[in-house]
Formats: structure tokens, sequence, C-alpha cells
């Protein structure tokens, strides 16, 4: 490894090696891959509309608060009147179901 310092530019030079390595590719691992680049650049722009980062968008278009969650998983959403929240599944060893209720 090597290294150099000077006011005008930093220098950092490194060589990494690991044994041959499987990676499994899924659709959500090609999903973050995708919209990490496009948050960063809506850094720059926070006006813009806002980013799905998850594959599930659940909408409240009622005037009651929702209650939700996925079926045998014991969790509990609150999602208010008007809103929307992005979801994840919270276990993927409970059937991916959603329970609701008004």
């Amino acid at each position: 490894m090597a290294a150099s310092s000077s006011t005008s530019e930093q220098l950092i030079d490194d060589n990494v090696f690991v044994d041959p390595m499987f990676v499994n590719v899924g659709q959500y691992t090609v999903h973050s891959l995708d919209t990490a680049p496009q948050a960063w650049q809506q850094n720059q722009h926070p006006e813009s509309e806002e980013l799905v980062f998850s594959h599930f968008v659940i909408c409240n278009d009622t005037h009651e608060t929702l209650r939700f969650g996925q079926a045998d998983a014991d969790e509990n959403v609150l999602l208010a009147s008007l809103h929307s929240h992005q979801y994840s599944w919270r276990s993927h060893k409970s059937p991916q179901v959603l329970q609701n209720t008004i």
C-alpha cells in the first residue's frame, strides 16, 4: 500500500486480494442498485419527487387511520389519513400477507 500527501493532491494506491466467491443477485439487489444513484442525485434537487425505495407503497386515501401489518409477524403499522408508507416485509419466514383494519 502506498500513500502520498501534499497540499495539491492526495493519493492512495491499494490492492485487495480475495478468494473466489459466489454472489447471488436477485430483484431486490437490482432495485437497490438502480435506486441508489437516483437518491444521490436527488440530494442536489430536494424539490424533486419522492423516490420509491421499496416494492410496495401503501396509500391511505380514506379519512380514517389505518392499521396494517404482516400476518403472523406481530407487526402493527399505523398510517394516518391521506398519507403513504413504503412497505417492506418484516419477515420472509411468515406468509407474505398483509392484514389491515380501519
